[in-house]
């Protein structure tokens, strides 16, 4: 006698079972946090990058002198725009945009807006900009006692703000 999913022996199944859930393979959607594997050496890759590039710049004095007024050009633009729209919180939260919007966007119900799938695989890359950039600020801050507590508020509020999706 055929068992029930061939018609004879050696024949094709006529039905296929559907596979149980244990069977079923499912793809982990990658979060891009900082234990994620892999994650590390992106991280390590992005920092000597960045920081080496930015250390070639700073030795070049007509690439710093460039990136200087590029620089003045952008903070300009920047200053000039939020003061016209009176919208000076909108700049020290231009880092953390993603997150913020995330946020705000979950606490309305709205659910995910998919930014991790488009901005997540450069999380590593951001991350280790945000430790350039806060070490330039500490370097800046660093013979001028009368910043280390505004410098120190921002780095508390910076690193919380980067390690928000590992919550």
């Amino acid at each position: 006698m055929a068992s029930a999913e061939t018609c004879r022996a050696g024949d094709a199944p006529l039905m296929q079972s559907s596979p149980t859930a244990p069977e079923k393979r499912e793809e982990r959607k990658k979060a891009f946090l900082i234990w994620d594997e892999g994650f590390s050496g992106r991280f390590l890759a992005s920092l000597v990058v960045i920081a080496g590039g930015g250390y070639c710049g700073w030795q070049v004095p007509a690439i710093q002198m460039y990136l200087w007024e590029v620089y003045q050009d952008m903070l300009f633009r920047l200053m000039e725009g939020a003061h016209k729209m009176a919208w000076w919180s909108v700049i020290g939260l231009l880092s953390s945009s993603c997150c913020a919007l995330q946020l705000a966007l979950n606490a309305l119900n709205f659910g995910c807006a998919g930014f991790n799938t488009m901005l997540g695989p450069l999380r590593p890359f951001f991350c280790a900009l945000t430790v350039c950039t806060q070490a330039l600020v500490w370097y800046t801050a660093y013979d001028k006692p009368f910043q280390r507590a505004y410098v120190g508020i921002c780095t508390i509020l910076v690193a919380s703000l980067t390690l928000l999706p590992e919550a």
